[in-house]
């Protein structure tokens, strides 16, 4: 159902994968226990449709970890 990037693809913010959008890439230090906070708004979904979100982290080769996936459906 989701596409999984292969080792070592690298991505910029607006690249397509598949039928999906990177919206943000994020660098935080591995050193640092820190909390990261992304706000992003869907501008383009229309009330009654289910969106499949994924969220990936990985390292520098880069390596892909499993996909935290979640959905979302706008009330109609």
């Amino acid at each position: 159902m989701y596409d999984q990037p292969k080792r070592q693809d690298e991505f910029a913010v607006g690249d397509t994968f598949g039928d999906q959008l990177v919206v943000a890439i994020v660098e935080a230090d591995p050193t640092k226990d820190e909390e990261i906070v992304i706000d992003w708004t869907d501008t383009g979904v229309r009330k009654g449709v289910t969106y499949y979100y994924q969220i990936l982290t990985f390292d520098e080769i880069p390596n892909y970890s499993n996909p935290l996936l979640f959905e979302a459906t706008p009330a109609p």
